[in-house]
Formats: structure tokens, sequence, C-alpha cells
């Protein structure tokens, strides 16, 4: 999956935050959205 990137600096340089987010015209942010879905299922043996 593509995703546009920026870093972002605190003024002092000590600290970044990253960004990825998905391109517009592309299905990254349906894929994304679905990520956040099946993260939170738990699976149990059966």
């Amino acid at each position: 999956m593509d995703l546009d990137c920026q870093v972002l600096l605190a003024p002092e340089g000590e600290q970044r935050l990253v960004l990825f987010t998905p391109p517009p015209g592309t299905d990254a942010g349906e894929r994304l959205a679905l990520l956040r879905v099946v993260g939170t299922e738990q699976f149990t043996k059966g």
C-alpha cells in the first residue's frame, strides 16, 4: 500500500512526528480503515 509521508520536526530538533496519509484518488484510505477494524479483533482458539 502506498502512503504519503510527512516528517514534522520540533524547533529544537529533538522530537519528530511522522505522519502517514493515503494519497488522494487511491484506495489506501479504505485499506487503512479496514486495518483499524481488523486490528481490534480478538481471535480465540475454537
